[in-house]
């Protein structure tokens, strides 16, 4: 399995109100297969992401990622662990405002040690893929929020890590564009065998996933 949760507890604490965001979840994924995640706001949707890029940690059970116990590292080996083997599609998208659209999904590369060309190469089809490749030198300020949103998946598409969390890809692109990217994204799946999560709202995401969850105050259900 590429994902494992076993009774993955996470609380926060806010201005004194517990908040419970996972509640003894209980999850596998298995290598190649697209999952959506189902939940109204605050349901506990980004804190499963979080947890599984290993950005959060949990309170009490296990998350195995990739065949690591992410309960068992250290920050900066989590974030070793995420630079190479996971991509993450930020709600926000996370660009940097300095770097062209190219620039932002080539410097993850670099960093993974990837030669400059090659990670040129790699960043222009990703781009391609998502069909924003006329952007490549613009900065994130001169884009639509739904193209800096294909930027940002574009980035998590070029690394080619094993497993991919989205959280809302779809929340600034129109029907036509949604449909484009979750056909794109089962395409990754099944041809690389890439692990695939979305949390998400899109009704149609069920429509490109091989299995669906709902989740209500931290508890995961399959739908």
């Amino acid at each position: 399995m590429v994902v494992q949760l076993r009774a993955a507890s996470k609380t926060f604490s806010t201005n004194g109100d517990v908040v419970t965001a996972l509640d003894a979840v209980d999850l596998d994924l298995a290598p190649g297969q697209v999952a959506c995640l189902y939940g109204a706001s605050g349901s506990g949707k980004t804190t499963m992401l979080s947890v599984l890029a290993g950005i959060e940690t949990v309170d009490s059970g296990q998350v195995m990622v990739t065949g690591e116990d992410l309960t068992r590292r250290n920050e900066a080996e989590r974030a070793d662990l995420r630079l190479r083997r996971i991509g993450v599609v930020f709600q926000t998208n996370n660009l940097l405002p300095e770097f062209t659209a190219e620039e932002n999904v080539v410097l993850p590369l670099l960093v993974k040690g990837m030669e400059r060309a090659a990670a040129g190469a790699a960043a222009r089809r990703a781009l391609a893929a998502v069909g924003v490749e006329h952007l490549v030198d613009r900065l994130p300020a001169q884009m639509s929020g739904g193209q800096r949103q294909r930027i940002g998946i574009a980035r998590a598409l070029a690394g080619e890590q094993e497993l991919l969390l989205a959280d809302e890809p779809t929340g600034a692109l129109d029907l036509e564009n949604s449909r484009a990217l979750f056909a794109l994204l089962r395409e990754r799946a099944r041809s690389d065998g890439t692990t695939i999560l979305l949390a998400t709202h899109d009704p149609i995401a069920q429509e490109y996933s091989d299995v669906a969850f709902h989740m209500v105050d931290g508890k995961v259900t399959a739908l």
